[in-house]
């Protein structure tokens, strides 16, 4: 009978314990709020601004409204649509502004409405045109200090020629492909 009385004990403080942490993790990031700078982050540590947002308390999380810094990107006509691109070395990291439907709004466990407003494309400097089969996705977590990291993983942006359902999200992140050659310029994102 003890036995069964400290296992009762045991199971309700885990349960307690895990419900616990589990709102005071969601309320920790129910709070994000304020202005935040957005990085694409080299492979030698080197920082550039590429945005700024501006976060408020929403009942679904927070939602956030966001003022590109295009300072550094140049304007190219590409595939027939203009692009603002990075130019790096021989390439050029251009962004895919997402064309439809966001809610901005980001809550635990969901971010991907901050991932698809920082799609990119890569191409080759000498390239003609654009190749949406060279992808950027930047696959998003938020960190104990507030902080959000993306992680660059490749994909397809073809899927986006179609216009899906609204606020509906065509990139999957099943769709997503590890970066493993490590020819990215900028394999991470910085959100801080």
């Amino acid at each position: 009978m003890a036995i069964k009385l400290v296992k009762l004990f045991a199971c309700s403080f885990l349960a307690v314990t895990i419900v616990f942490v589990s709102l005071n993790s969601k309320n920790a990031f129910a709070s994000v709020t304020g202005t935040k700078n957005v990085y694409l982050i080299s492979k030698t540590g080197e920082e550039t601004k590429v945005a700024t947002l501006q976060f408020t308390k929403s009942d679904a999380g927070s939602s956030y409204k966001i003022e590109y810094d295009y300072t550094k990107f140049s304007e190219h006509f590409l595939s027939m649509r203009p692009f603002k691109c990075l130019e790096i070395k021989s390439e050029m990291i251009c962004h895919l502004a997402y064309p439809y439907k966001s809610r901005r709004n980001i809550k635990a466990n969901d971010l991907q409405d901050i991932e698809y407003d920082f799609l990119y494309i890569r191409k080759a400097a000498g390239e003609y045109g654009i190749d949406f089969w060279n992808g950027i996705y930047y696959k998003i977590n938020q960190k104990p200090n507030g902080t959000f990291e993306g992680v660059l993983m490749e994909t397809d942006m073809d899927i986006l020629a179609s216009p899906p359902k609204d606020y509906t999200r065509p990139i999957t992140h099943d769709a997503l492909n590890e970066n493993e050659d490590g020819k990215h310029h900028f394999p991470k994102m910085i959100i801080k």
